[in-house]
C-alpha cells in the first residue's frame, strides 16, 4: 500500500491557546466574583436572618397563646357531606376548642329575717 503524498494530507489547525472576547471574560469573572461572594456571606447573612426571625418570639412566653391542633384532635370531614353536616362539624370543633364556662355563681344566702 502506498502512501498519500504529503502535500493531499489535511493539515489539523492548532490553536495557540484559548481565545476569548472582552465580554466572555468579563462574564467568566463576573460569575467567579459572585461565587466568592456566595461563598463568603453565607454564614453572616445565615446568623442575620436567624437573628430576625427569632426576634420575633417573645422569651417572656410561658406557653403558646393558641395550642396548636394534634392530628388526633382534628375533626374529619368528608369529601361527600353535605353543607349541613360540614356547618355542624365545623361548630361541634368550635365548641370543643373554646374554653371551659366557668361555673355560674352561686345565689346569694336568704336574708336573716327581720326582727322588730
Amino acid at each position: 500500500m502506498t502512501e498519500p503524498p504529503e502535500d493531499q494530507v489535511p493539515k489539523i489547525p492548532f490553536a495557540k491557546g484559548m481565545r476569548l472576547s472582552v465580554r466572555e471574560m468579563i462574564r467568566i469573572v463576573m460569575v467567579a466574583a459572585m461565587l466568592v461572594v456566595v461563598v463568603v456571606m453565607q454564614k453572616p447573612c445565615g446568623d442575620a436572618v436567624s437573628r430576625f426571625v427569632s426576634g420575633f418570639d417573645d422569651p417572656n412566653a410561658d406557653q403558646p397563646a393558641v395550642e396548636m391542633p394534634k392530628p388526633d384532635n382534628l375533626e374529619r370531614i368528608a369529601p361527600t357531606a353535605t353543607p349541613e353536616q360540614q356547618k355542624a362539624a365545623v361548630d361541634k370543633a368550635k365548641q370543643d376548642l373554646a374554653p371551659a364556662a366557668p361555673p355560674a355563681p352561686s345565689p346569694p344566702p336568704p336574708a336573716p329575717p327581720a326582727s322588730k
